[in-house]
């Protein structure tokens, strides 16, 4: 017998309990997305994969710095890697990222002799895991 709303509640069932299964054997959750960025904006995510529970707000932090923010995401500090992959080709600059604090990410671009710069983020992969 159908009900109303049964169905949406299965299917999410099935999709957390397969999410859940997934990090148990992979070893770890994941968090991946495109970052898009432009002048003093905040990143724009294009999300491909997110099985950390939760949603990351990104926030412009200062030049070339932007900070991924989901509460309690990131606790061990020893279990959280940052992937990140520049596709600017004008070859401006270099992307980094790193965890630092339990809550936050950061994800910053520099030119080449160090300083911070904004707009490098084009489509640009951000990968996080967070291990077992």
């Amino acid at each position: 017998i159908y009900k109303p709303g049964k169905l949406n509640y299965v299917w999410n069932y099935l999709s957390s309990t397969l999410d859940n299964f997934k990090a148990k054997l992979l070893g770890y959750r994941n968090y991946t997305a495109l970052l898009t960025q432009t002048g003093t904006s905040a990143p724009v995510a294009t999300v491909l994969q997110n099985n950390l529970g939760q949603d990351i707000v990104w926030t412009y932090t200062g030049v070339g710095t932007y900070t991924g923010t989901a509460v309690g995401a990131f606790v061990a500090q020893s279990k959280v890697a940052v992937i990140t992959s520049q596709t600017d080709l004008t070859d401006t600059g270099v992307t980094t990222g790193f965890r630092a604090t339990d809550d936050t990410i950061i994800v910053a671009t520099f030119n080449y002799a160090g300083a911070g710069l904004n707009g490098v983020l084009a489509d640009s992969l951000v990968e996080i895991r967070v291990y077992n």
